[in-house]
Protein backbone atom coordinates (compact mmCIF):
# COMPACT_ATOMS: atom_id res chain seq x y z
CA UNK A 1 0.00 0.00 0.00
CA UNK A 2 1.32 3.39 -0.96
CA UNK A 3 2.16 5.63 2.02
CA UNK A 4 -0.07 8.63 2.56
CA UNK A 5 2.63 11.16 3.43
CA UNK A 6 1.19 14.22 5.17
CA UNK A 7 3.03 17.48 5.07
CA UNK A 8 2.51 20.79 6.81
CA UNK A 9 3.96 24.13 5.90
CA UNK A 10 4.16 27.52 7.54
CA UNK A 11 5.06 30.57 5.49
CA UNK A 12 7.14 33.22 7.20
CA UNK A 13 6.78 36.47 5.31
CA UNK A 14 9.87 38.30 4.08
CA UNK A 15 10.92 41.01 6.52
CA UNK A 16 9.27 39.32 9.49
CA UNK A 17 12.06 40.37 11.88
CA UNK A 18 11.96 43.95 10.61
CA UNK A 19 8.29 44.56 11.40
CA UNK A 20 7.67 47.22 14.10
CA UNK A 21 5.96 44.65 16.35
CA UNK A 22 8.88 42.22 16.32
CA UNK A 23 11.45 45.02 16.67
CA UNK A 24 9.57 46.28 19.73
CA UNK A 25 9.61 42.78 21.18
CA UNK A 26 13.33 42.43 20.60
CA UNK A 27 13.83 45.71 22.48
CA UNK A 28 12.15 44.40 25.64
CA UNK A 29 14.87 44.61 28.34
CA UNK A 30 16.60 41.42 29.50
CA UNK A 31 14.55 38.87 27.58
CA UNK A 32 13.48 40.35 24.23
CA UNK A 33 15.33 37.69 22.21
CA UNK A 34 13.78 34.94 24.32
CA UNK A 35 10.31 36.41 23.76
CA UNK A 36 10.75 36.23 19.99
CA UNK A 37 12.18 32.71 20.08
CA UNK A 38 9.32 31.51 22.31
CA UNK A 39 6.77 33.11 19.97
CA UNK A 40 8.32 31.25 17.03
CA UNK A 41 8.17 28.00 18.99
CA UNK A 42 4.47 28.61 19.64
CA UNK A 43 4.01 29.33 15.94
CA UNK A 44 5.63 25.99 15.17
CA UNK A 45 3.61 24.17 17.84
CA UNK A 46 0.31 25.54 16.51
CA UNK A 47 1.01 24.88 12.83
CA UNK A 48 -0.52 21.38 13.00
CA UNK A 49 -3.89 22.96 13.85
CA UNK A 50 -3.52 26.00 11.60
CA UNK A 51 -2.82 28.50 14.35
CA UNK A 52 -4.80 27.01 17.22
CA UNK A 53 -3.64 25.38 20.46
CA UNK A 54 -6.32 23.69 22.52
CA UNK A 55 -5.52 22.94 26.17
CA UNK A 56 -7.82 20.88 28.40
CA UNK A 57 -7.91 21.58 32.12
CA UNK A 58 -7.04 18.42 34.06
CA UNK A 59 -7.47 19.58 37.67
CA UNK A 60 -8.13 22.72 39.70
CA UNK A 61 -4.41 23.52 39.96
CA UNK A 62 -3.95 23.14 36.22
CA UNK A 63 -3.48 26.19 33.99
CA UNK A 64 -2.70 26.66 30.32
CA UNK A 65 0.49 28.51 31.40
CA UNK A 66 1.75 25.42 33.20
CA UNK A 67 0.97 23.27 30.17
CA UNK A 68 2.88 25.57 27.80
CA UNK A 69 5.85 25.92 30.15
CA UNK A 70 6.12 22.12 30.36
CA UNK A 71 5.74 21.57 26.62
CA UNK A 72 8.32 24.23 25.76
CA UNK A 73 10.58 23.43 28.76
CA UNK A 74 10.46 27.01 30.03
CA UNK A 75 10.12 28.49 33.51
CA UNK A 76 6.53 29.10 34.60
CA UNK A 77 7.21 32.75 35.55
CA UNK A 78 8.72 33.54 32.15
CA UNK A 79 5.89 31.75 30.32
CA UNK A 80 3.34 33.80 32.26
CA UNK A 81 5.13 37.06 31.37
CA UNK A 82 5.47 35.99 27.73
CA UNK A 83 1.79 35.09 27.34
CA UNK A 84 0.75 38.38 28.97
CA UNK A 85 2.91 40.23 26.42
CA UNK A 86 1.64 38.22 23.44
CA UNK A 87 -2.02 38.67 24.40
CA UNK A 88 -1.72 42.39 25.19
CA UNK A 89 0.04 43.05 21.87
CA UNK A 90 -2.28 40.98 19.68
CA UNK A 91 0.06 38.10 18.85
CA UNK A 92 -2.26 35.59 20.53
CA UNK A 93 -5.97 35.62 21.30
CA UNK A 94 -7.37 33.51 24.12
CA UNK A 95 -10.79 31.94 24.67
CA UNK A 96 -11.75 30.07 27.84
CA UNK A 97 -14.58 28.03 29.28
CA UNK A 98 -14.73 25.79 32.37
CA UNK A 99 -12.89 22.95 30.63
CA UNK A 100 -10.86 24.18 27.69
CA UNK A 101 -8.52 27.03 26.85
CA UNK A 102 -8.19 27.83 23.15
CA UNK A 103 -5.27 29.92 21.92
CA UNK A 104 -5.61 31.46 18.48
CA UNK A 105 -2.49 32.73 16.71
CA UNK A 106 -3.64 34.90 13.78
CA UNK A 107 -0.25 35.05 12.02
CA UNK A 108 -0.05 31.25 11.78
CA UNK A 109 -3.74 30.95 10.90
CA UNK A 110 -3.18 33.21 7.89
CA UNK A 111 0.08 31.58 6.73
CA UNK A 112 -0.36 27.84 7.18
CA UNK A 113 -1.17 25.12 4.68
CA UNK A 114 -1.52 21.37 4.80
CA UNK A 115 -1.89 18.49 2.41
CA UNK A 116 -0.96 14.86 1.82
CA UNK A 117 -0.22 12.57 -1.09
CA UNK A 118 -3.67 11.02 -0.72
CA UNK A 119 -5.37 14.43 -0.52
CA UNK A 120 -3.53 15.51 -3.66
CA UNK A 121 -4.67 12.34 -5.43
CA UNK A 122 -8.31 12.83 -4.37
CA UNK A 123 -8.21 16.50 -5.36
CA UNK A 124 -6.95 15.60 -8.82
CA UNK A 125 -9.62 12.91 -9.16
CA UNK A 126 -12.36 15.38 -8.18
CA UNK A 127 -11.08 17.89 -10.71
CA UNK A 128 -11.04 15.21 -13.42
CA UNK A 129 -14.60 14.16 -12.55
CA UNK A 130 -15.91 17.72 -12.47
CA UNK A 131 -14.50 18.22 -15.97
CA UNK A 132 -16.75 15.47 -17.31
CA UNK A 133 -20.17 16.53 -18.59
CA UNK A 134 -23.48 14.93 -17.78
CA UNK A 135 -22.57 13.54 -14.36
CA UNK A 136 -25.18 14.07 -11.68
CA UNK A 137 -24.16 13.31 -8.10
CA UNK A 138 -27.06 12.28 -5.89
CA UNK A 139 -26.62 12.39 -2.13
CA UNK A 140 -29.24 11.82 0.55
CA UNK A 141 -28.14 14.96 2.40
CA UNK A 142 -27.62 17.02 -0.74
CA UNK A 143 -24.32 18.41 -1.94
CA UNK A 144 -21.92 18.68 1.00
CA UNK A 145 -19.56 21.59 1.63
CA UNK A 146 -16.47 21.76 3.82
CA UNK A 147 -16.61 23.96 6.93
CA UNK A 148 -14.34 24.60 9.92
CA UNK A 149 -10.77 25.75 10.42
CA UNK A 150 -9.48 22.41 9.07
CA UNK A 151 -12.11 22.15 6.30
CA UNK A 152 -13.13 18.76 7.70
CA UNK A 153 -16.73 19.42 8.77
CA UNK A 154 -19.08 18.29 6.00
CA UNK A 155 -22.51 19.90 5.96
CA UNK A 156 -25.13 20.59 3.34
CA UNK A 157 -26.27 24.17 2.81
CA UNK A 158 -29.62 23.28 4.37
CA UNK A 159 -27.94 21.81 7.47
CA UNK A 160 -25.70 24.85 7.91
CA UNK A 161 -28.66 27.22 7.67
CA UNK A 162 -30.55 25.14 10.22
CA UNK A 163 -27.60 25.26 12.65
CA UNK A 164 -27.15 28.99 12.09
CA UNK A 165 -30.77 29.58 13.11
CA UNK A 166 -30.47 27.47 16.26
CA UNK A 167 -27.04 28.59 17.54
CA UNK A 168 -25.82 32.18 17.62
CA UNK A 169 -22.09 31.27 17.80
CA UNK A 170 -22.24 28.47 15.23
CA UNK A 171 -19.00 29.52 13.48
CA UNK A 172 -17.09 29.27 16.77
CA UNK A 173 -18.56 25.86 17.54
CA UNK A 174 -17.80 24.57 14.04
CA UNK A 175 -14.16 25.65 14.40
CA UNK A 176 -13.83 24.03 17.84
CA UNK A 177 -15.44 20.82 16.55
CA UNK A 178 -13.15 20.91 13.51
CA UNK A 179 -10.07 21.14 15.74
CA UNK A 180 -11.29 18.29 17.98
CA UNK A 181 -12.03 16.11 14.97
CA UNK A 182 -8.61 16.79 13.49
CA UNK A 183 -6.75 16.15 16.76
CA UNK A 184 -8.62 12.92 17.48
CA UNK A 185 -8.49 11.68 13.86
CA UNK A 186 -12.19 10.82 14.07
CA UNK A 187 -14.08 9.03 11.31
CA UNK A 188 -17.58 10.52 11.37
CA UNK A 189 -20.53 9.30 9.31
CA UNK A 190 -22.64 12.42 9.79
CA UNK A 191 -21.05 15.69 10.96
CA UNK A 192 -24.44 17.37 11.32
CA UNK A 193 -25.56 14.92 14.02
CA UNK A 194 -22.15 14.82 15.75
CA UNK A 195 -21.84 18.61 15.71
CA UNK A 196 -25.22 19.08 17.40
CA UNK A 197 -24.22 16.61 20.12
CA UNK A 198 -20.90 18.47 20.52
CA UNK A 199 -22.64 21.85 20.87
CA UNK A 200 -25.14 20.51 23.39
CA UNK A 201 -22.29 19.02 25.44
CA UNK A 202 -20.34 22.29 25.38
CA UNK A 203 -23.40 24.36 26.25
CA UNK A 204 -24.52 22.20 29.16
Amino acid sequence: MKANNKYWFFRMKTGFFNTPEIKAMLDVPHYGDKLVLTLLRLYDFSTYNRGFIKIRKVDEEDTYIRYLSEVLSLEYKFMAKAMKYYIENGFIEIYKDNIDTLLEIPYVKENTGKSSSEADRVRKLRNDISALEGIVEVETRGSLKSFGINSNVLLSSKEFKELKKKYRDISKYINLYSIDKNCNKCEVDNDFIELEDYINTKSS
